[in-house]
């Protein structure tokens, strides 16, 4: 792989200079990607249609001295309306492949075609981040991480489609959270970590309640101190390798056999608080049994969880 530290602007001979640069390898390169589309225009304007128009016919010129690569010119999409690519439609018209690329509230990064001239539109793929060490590390000694992408199964797909369709926004918060608390530290969240986290970013429901109700929809598994997203990290069941496969509940049953589950999704633990305990224990907490021949002190009920 050869990357640049900067891209000339393909307006201003960057593209003659680019052309120049691939001459020199010992062969040309399978994908060049620009990133992004802003960038390589320099001082171009990308709402201009004859900008868009001369940065397409740049980008033809640097395809045609590499024959047999793929040209990814990487742009964004507006405030506006964020389900087309900002700036002048010439650019969407002089492409044979549109893809689109964003994030959902769960955490969840979708890859979907929105243009395909001359073929078929592929289907719409799912795709997890995985936080992984590099082999060196920084000026400090410490590990360098990064991230990649893991597909998802068909079948975790459609599982996740059909058991996220209803959630309500406090259980999208809560999930998206996990989420992104499993990319940051690449395994398990502890429950009360992410607890305090879903509050900071808006979540004001009844924390237990969500965690069960994720864990019955099976988005979620959890031990006593710690939770993590089915798909992500689910070490109880699956195994190495195995995350994002779907198998059927009894492994012995005949193909196509109805009652799929993911690997590491399981009915809900007994020792997972439900908000039925946590109310009986932040009731017993705030009015202890009174000793023989005395009455509690009187005490206001607080809507503030202290439970799970």
């Amino acid at each position: 792989m050869f990357a640049s530290a900067s891209i000339p602007p393909l307006l201003d001979g960057g593209a003659a200079r680019i052309i120049e640069e691939l001459g020199r390898l010992p062969e040309a390169p399978a994908i060049i990607a620009l990133d992004t589309v802003s960038r390589a225009l320099g001082g171009g304007n990308e709402n201009d249609s004859q900008d868009m128009a001369a940065f397409v016919s740049a980008c033809d010129a640097i395809r045609a001295a590499a024959p047999g690569s793929t040209l990814i010119a990487v742009h964004h999409t507006g405030w506006a309306d964020p389900s087309r690519a900002r700036g002048s439609s010439v650019l969407r018209g002089g492409v044979d492949v549109e893809m689109a690329c964003n994030r959902d509230d769960h955490g969840v990064i979708w890859l979907s075609c929105s243009k395909a001239k001359d073929t078929e539109e592929p289907p719409k793929r799912g795709f997890t981040l995985e936080k992984i060490t590099l082999p060196w590390v920084d000026d400090e000694g410490e590990p360098v991480t990064s991230a990649i992408l893991v597909g998802m199964s068909d079948a975790a797909q459609a599982i996740l489609a059909a058991s996220t369709k209803q959630l309500g926004d406090a259980q999208k918060i809560c999930l998206s959270v996990l989420r992104k608390m499993q990319t940051e530290t690449g395994g398990k969240a502890l429950i009360r970590d992410w607890r305090q986290r879903a509050h900071e970013e808006g979540f004001a429901g009844k924390f237990a309640r969500v965690l069960a109700t994720l864990k019955e929809r099976g988005l979620i598994d959890a031990d006593d101190t710690h939770a993590w997203a089915i798909g992500e990290d689910s070490p109880e069941n699956g195994t190495e390798g195995t995350k994002g496969t779907f198998v059927p509940n009894d492994s012995a049953g005949d193909e196509g056999q109805k009652g799929q589950m993911p690997i590491g999704m399981s009915q809900m633990s007994p020792n997972v608080p439900t908000e039925k305990d946590s109310d009986k224990a932040l009731k017993k907490k705030r009015n202890p049994r009174p000793k023989t021949g005395k009455k509690a002190p009187a005490t206001r009920k607080s809507t503030t969880e202290k439970g799970a």
